[in-house]
C-alpha cells in the first residue's frame, strides 16, 4: 500500500506530500544526498579551494558540468527511494545505490543533455529554456523508475507533460523557489564566517534541503501518470488481483 494516497494533486499539495515523505525518513534521504554530492564538493575543494570556478575556463566548465551531473545523481538516488516510499516498499540506502548504479550513465547523459538544451533556450530567449525544463521534467524518473534510455526518457517525459505543462511548471517553480530562498538565506548568514564557511554551509543546505525538491519531482511524476494514464486505478486493480490470487 502506498504511504500517501495515489491521487491527482494541486501544486501546493504536491509540495506538502513531498515534505511529508521527507520528514518520515529524513536521515536516509540526507545520507543519499551526501553520498551523491560529496565527491563534487571534494573536487571543487581540490581544484578551486573556496573560490567559485569561472565558467570561461575549461576547468570551470568541467566543474559546472560536474555540478549538473551531481544534482542528477542525487535526483536519481532520491527518486528511487521516494518511489519506494510512495508505493509502500521498504528501500534502504544500500539497495537504492545498487539499483541506481547501473543507470548512472543514462542519468548523467540525460541530465547534461537537458541542461545544455536549457542553457541554449535561455540564450535564445528565456521562455524556450523554461519550456525545456517543463517538457522534460521527468527524464531522471523515466531513466531510474522505468529503465528508459536517454532518448526514450525525453520522449516519455514529453508524453507525461503533454497538455498539463502549466501545472508541471507551477509545481517545479514553487519547489525551486522554496529551495533557493532557504539556500540564499543560509548563505547570507554564513557570509559573516568567510568563504570557507559559505562553501560548507552551501553544501550542507544542498544535502538537507535538496531532497525535498527531488522527492517533489517524484510526486509530480506520479501525479502526471495519474492524470494521463489513470495510474492510481492501475495500482488499485493490481492490488485487487493480488488479493484475489492470495485467497
Amino acid at each position: 500500500m502506498s504511504s500517501i494516497p495515489l491521487q491527482a494533486r494541486s501544486t501546493t499539495e504536491i509540495v506538502d506530500a513531498a515534505i511529508q515523505i521527507y520528514r518520515r525518513d529524513a536521515t536516509r534521504y540526507m545520507l543519499l544526498a551526501a553520498i551523491a554530492y560529496t565527491p563534487l564538493v571534494a573536487f571543487q575543494f581540490v581544484f578551486f579551494g573556496t573560490a567559485s570556478p569561472s565558467f570561461a575556463s575549461w576547468t570551470g566548465g568541467i566543474a559546472y558540468l560536474l555540478t549538473v551531473a551531481g544534482f542528477g545523481l542525487m535526483s536519481a538516488a532520491l527518486a528511487r527511494m521516494a518511489a519506494g516510499a510512495i508505493m509502500g516498499e521498504t528501500v534502504d540506502v544500500d539497495q537504492t545505490i545498487r539499483e541506481v548504479l547501473p543507470r548512472v550513465p543514462a542519468v548523467i547523459g540525460s541530465t547534461v543533455l537537458k541542461y545544455v538544451m536549457f542553457m541554449i533556450g535561455l540564450v535564445l530567449l528565456v521562455v524556450p529554456g523554461l519550456y525545456v525544463v517543463t517538457r522534460y521534467f521527468a527524464t531522471t524518473q523515466a531513466v531510474v523508475l522505468e529503465q528508459k534510455g536517454v532518448v526514450a526518457a525525453f520522449s516519455r517525459s514529453s508524453v507525461l507533460s503533454n497538455g498539463i505543462k502549466r501545472h508541471v511548471f507551477n509545481t517545479l517553480m514553487l519547489m525551486w523557489i522554496i529551495y533557493f530562498v532557504v539556500s540564499f538565506a543560509a548563505t547570507m548568514l554564513a557570509m559573516v564566517g568567510g568563504t570557507m564557511v559559505v562553501t560548507i554551509v552551501s553544501a550542507l543546505v544542498t544535502i538537507v534541503a535538496y531532497p525535498v525538491v527531488a522527492i517533489g519531482e517524484v510526486v509530480l511524476y506520479y501525479d502526471t501518470r495519474i492524470r494521463q494514464e489513470g495510474y492510481d486505478i492501475e495500482v488499485m486493480a493490481g492490488s485487487v488481483d493480488r488479493a484475489a490470487a492470495a485467497v
